[in-house]
């Protein structure tokens, strides 16, 4: 049996209960209409046309559903009309008829105000015609002041998206309030955030948060999943009580369900890292993946592949990922491929990628790219094309490497312009990494006369207000090098100091590497090394970094206080990364000691049989014969030709290190 033998399965089992429900329809229908219209005739015709609007055992046919509901309709079923009525108006199995369809339902909507409601949702969706938000309004207002919550309810959603009107916080306060008043629990949730939020109200977090225990207190899980989503940051303005979130979740889950658990884990793993407990948080994640979850077997296959939380275990994580997979998971089967690019075998990981583009995936072009632009396979022929496929479907993410490979000429020839409308492009798209980008570039003078360096700074403050931590770390470099800025390395130090205080692991990592390495501009010593303050730091916040990033920098300042002779220590201790960070790690070696990086090689060489001399960190002809071969092996030659020196050399030999753990395993 194939390893997909489970979907199709599954597949007939539920077009089997369908076809069971449609001959069930059918017979009473037939049976009840043999003497004429019976009671209950109409609704079997209504089940007749959900079963073909909906396609539950038999293909979607709107045009019978259309004609099933007519004849309930006929019938003398009231909702059968309104689905007439709103098929007329969105043209869907018969022609479109907006006028009459939504006549239709005004004249119901008289004696039944929830019918209020679909008025202004069929006139709002620009699906029975243009979009006519105040006709919408009114319609809505007029449910609202029949005492329909759910009138209160979309008036609310439509003034805080501002969706097809302007945004306007503080009536939709006023609406979630009126809904709340008429029994809405997740409207009481909307109050309680926007209070917390000072979002539309004045902030009264003492009142917000009040309201949100009177909720926790509630039976449903959906209201208590809301309000954990409070509690945990994910409404503006409100600070994350994430001890708070836990609990509720927690209870949310012990009520069945499994979206709870899914949030539980991620809750969990959101705690200062001194304070996960990655067990509870595999826990919560394997109990939602043996209810079914697929998104809890890919969150568990990320787990173990990233490395934050527990050690990476390549195994588990193919299997988490090889259910998803089964289930139909497109991300899902992109990470199995990456994985069997990491583990030696990027040829047929590019084949798999590229059957998954061709069926949609526009993730899949980028991965493709990311592949070829590191010799993996193929070498770097294509890179470029599938990068730019993957823009033109609107990765943001295509767009900034697009825009890195122009700023530095690397597969294409340099050009500071192409570079600037590839980040702007992303810049447009919404993506902030944009902002980090082109203001970097024009801080780093890379991208020609279009930007100076004061415009970078500008651009990178704005990175900075959308969350983008490297880009605090950019600003701070910029004054580390005096570009934009009146150089002071004091004002650096600070920034980072500020930032670290407050969690951000590109500061801290940032921090660490001045204290460790010293500053250098232009190829001068600004500042020398001092290892004590490094340690130091590292005590001050290493509570603050994961698991993989603290000991990534423990390691560090390792290779830089003992040179080579920690390669061997190091190297027992790099399949503790993930493999980003493995190559990451890598790649600071090149700065901090090369001699190290050397060692770390010949360890791991040794182990893969490679590699027969003695660990010395000296870049021999043995040494040089074991990279060749391995490279060789793993048909990366091209990325290898560069040397060991280069800035993709790194991330090959880090995959090595999964290579030898799933050995060892």
């Amino acid at each position: 049996m194939s390893a997909n033998s489970g979907t199709p399965r599954r597949t007939l089992v539920a077009l089997g209960i369908g076809l069971l429900f449609l001959l069930l329809a059918v017979t009473e229908a037939a049976g009840q209409q043999a003497d004429g219209p019976a009671p209950g005739s109409a609704a079997a015709l209504l089940r007749l046309g959900d079963l073909y609007s909906q396609g539950i055992g038999v293909p979607v046919d709107l045009a019978r559903a259309y004609e099933f509901y007519g004849e309930a309709a006929a019938a003398g079923d009231a909702s059968a009309r309104i689905r007439v009525a709103e098929m007329l108006a969105r043209g869907e199995g018969v022609k479109q008829d907006t006028a009459r369809g939504l006549a239709m339902i005004r004249a119901a909507a008289s004696g039944t105000p929830a019918l209020y409601v679909t008025l202004g949702d069929l006139l709002i969706s620009g699906k029975a015609g243009p979009a006519k938000p105040k006709a919408a309004i009114a319609a809505y207002t007029q449910a609202a002041a029949a005492g329909n919550i759910d009138g209160d309810t979309r008036l609310a959603e439509l003034f805080f998206s501002g969706r097809s009107v302007p945004p306007d916080h503080s009536k939709a306060f006023g609406y979630f309030q009126a809904a709340m008043n008429g029994g809405s629990e997740s409207a009481a949730v909307r109050v309680a955030a926007m209070l917390m939020g000072g979002d539309g109200v004045p902030r009264n977090v003492d009142r917000g948060s009040a309201l949100l225990n009177e909720l926790a207190a509630s039976a449903s899980a959906r209201t208590l999943i809301a309000v954990g989503d409070v509690l945990s940051g994910k409404a503006p303005g409100v600070e994350p009580d994430l001890a708070r979130a836990i609990q509720v979740y927690r209870k949310a889950a012990q009520a069945g369900s499994v979206e709870a658990l899914l949030d539980l884990g991620d809750a969990l793993g959101a705690l200062p890292p001194a304070e996960i407990d990655g067990s509870a948080v595999v826990e919560a994640y394997e109990t939602a993946a043996a209810k079914g979850s697929v998104d809890a077997s890919l969150k568990l296959g990320d787990l173990y592949v990233e490395a934050a939380i527990v050690p990476p275990d390549l195994a588990k994580a193919t299997g988490y990922y090889a259910r998803a997979a089964e289930a139909g998971s497109v991300s899902a089967q992109l990470a199995l491929a990456s994985l069997q690019a990491q583990g030696g075998d990027p040829s047929g990981a590019l084949g798999k990628l590229r059957a998954l583009a061709a069926s949609g995936s526009d993730r899949a072009y980028v991965m493709i790219g990311d592949l070829l632009a590191n010799g993996r396979g193929e070498g770097t022929k294509g890179a470029v094309a599938a990068y730019e496929q993957a823009a033109k479907l609107g990765r943001t993410d295509a767009m900034i490497k697009l825009g890195d490979l122009y700023r530095y000429g690397t597969l294409v020839k340099k050009s500071g312009k192409t570079a600037v409308q590839y980040y702007q492009m992303a810049i447009n798209a919404g993506d902030a990494y944009g902002l980090y980008s082109l203001g970097q570039g024009y801080v780093d003078n890379d991208l020609g006369a279009s930007g100076t360096p004061k415009r970078g700074l500008a651009l990178l403050k704005q990175a900075e207000q959308k969350g983008i931590p490297e880009a605090t770390v950019a600003i701070a470099e910029a004054y580390e090098a005096g570009s934009g800025v009146k150089t002071s390395i004091p004002t650096a130090i600070g920034i980072l100091e500020d930032a670290a205080q407050a969690g951000n692991a590109a500061a801290i990592s940032h921090l660490l590497g001045i204290y460790r390495d010293g500053i250098s501009v232009h190829n001068h010593r600004v500042t020398r090394p001092d290892l004590a303050k490094a340690n130091a730091t590292l005590a001050k916040y290493g509570n603050k970094l994961d698991r993989g990033g603290l000991l990534s920098e423990k390691l560090q300042l390792e290779a830089a206080g003992q040179g080579w002779k920690a390669g061997t220590k190091i190297a027992s201790r790099l399949a503790e990364l993930s493999s980003h960070e493995r190559a990451e790690f890598l790649q600071s070696l090149l700065t901090i000691n090369i001699n190290t990086l050397v060692a770390v090689i010949q360890v791991q060489h040794r182990q893969l049989g490679l590699y027969k001399g003695k660990v010395n960190g000296l870049l021999n002809n043995a040494t040089v014969s074991s990279i060749g071969k391995f490279c060789t092996a793993r048909a990366t030659v091209a990325a290898c030709n560069s040397g060991i020196l280069s800035r993709d050399f790194p991330g090959i030999e880090a995959d090595a290190f999964a290579v030898g753990l799933s050995r060892k395993r």
